[in-house]
């Protein structure tokens, strides 16, 4: 420890950065929210269903074009996320859904009705199907039969 005349004087820490990954993991692999800007979009959101029994979730972060957020539920009715896009932004959006676009649902509507939603197809994570769609800025509830562990 290195003392002044005002008392102790911590040094600069050289550990501090790997806590920035344990932060990142609760906002990108929980709530969903990954900003890569050699992505297109560069913006996406997926639900961290697959991080063990978690059930909710709720997070925000800084995007390339202002604030993205994300608030997803597991429950015995089904899955639902709640996903707020920035201004001049556009996203990837994977819902979990073990019927592809067909079985996921955007406020209460069948995404084929869904005002600016583009379902780009279907993709597999750590053993789990989504729907893919991209979607312009602005506030989005999907929802589907998704429960984990069904077939």
């Amino acid at each position: 420890m290195i003392h002044s005349h005002r008392g102790p004087v911590i040094p600069n820490s050289k550990m501090h950065g790997c806590y920035n990954g344990v932060g990142l993991w609760f906002v990108e692999g929980i709530a969903g929210i990954r900003v890569h800007a050699s992505e297109s979009p560069p913006l996406t959101i997926r639900a961290g269903v697959d991080a063990g029994d978690i059930t909710w979730a709720r997070g925000h972060r800084a995007a390339l074009h202002g604030r993205a957020e994300s608030s997803w539920a597991l429950g015995p009715h089904g899955f639902t996320h709640n996903v707020s896009i920035p201004v001049s932004a556009v996203a990837k959006v994977l819902i979990p859904s073990k019927s592809g676009a067909g079985g996921v649902t955007e406020g209460g509507k069948p995404l084929s009705a869904a005002h600016g939603v583009t379902v780009v197809g279907e993709e597999v994570v750590n053993g789990v199907s989504y729907a893919a769609v991209h979607v312009p800025s602005g506030r989005y509830a999907f929802g589907s039969g998704w429960a984990r562990g069904a077939a």
